[in-house]
């Protein structure tokens, strides 16, 4: 299903509703109900039917996409919310359309999404994450810690609150954001 210009739709995880205005690619400029304009992907929009129902656009995150040696767009996809975002890496969150052959090629995946996601908050000049890793037999939670000794010695990083996350989170802190 197409967006298209003067279509009504709601945005995830934000309270109103908007007109669209303009549809370029996957991105969408839209105009909420005060008349400010906002630009999101169309995967973060849900289109409200005449009816008065609603579908869900989705565009899923592909295995090709994210394996691919052409700039991916997982970027793109990346929403961070809030003062401390929170990235859920479970790999049926990230792609639930997607079978991995291994468990490797699922893990490699979510590694590059977790630098995709470093990539755009050090961009948005985001300083606090939390990857939700889940529980498990621990190899994404140590392959991501792995993954931040090895590449970012700029971000710290330890167990988020296990109040709220038990022990399936990481958070990780972004140092030296003003001089990048």
């Amino acid at each position: 299903m197409q967006l298209k210009e003067n279509d009504q739709v709601k945005v995830i995880d934000e309270d109103f509703v908007a007109t669209v205005k303009l549809v370029k690619g996957d991105s969408v400029i839209i105009e909420c109900e005060d008349g400010f304009e906002y630009t999101y992907e169309v995967y973060q929009l849900i289109k409200i039917k005449s009816d008065g129902d609603s579908e869900h656009i989705v565009k899923p995150i592909s295995f090709e996409t994210a394996n691919s040696s052409k700039p991916s767009n997982l970027a793109n996809q990346v929403a961070l919310k809030g003062i401390k975002p929170e990235i859920d890496l479970h790999i049926e969150e990230l792609c639930p359309n997607e079978k991995f052959r291994t468990n490797h090629e699922a893990l490699v995946f979510q590694l590059k999404y977790c630098r995709k996601v470093i990539e755009t908050a050090i961009q948005n000049r985001k300083r606090n994450l939390v990857f939700i890793h889940g529980v498990g037999a621990g190899k994404l939670k140590q392959e991501l810690r792995n993954m931040l000794n090895e590449t970012y010695p700029t971000i710290e990083f330890f167990d988020a609150s296990y109040q709220t996350y038990g022990a399936g989170a990481t958070e990780i802190i972004i140092h030296k954001l003003n001089k990048l």
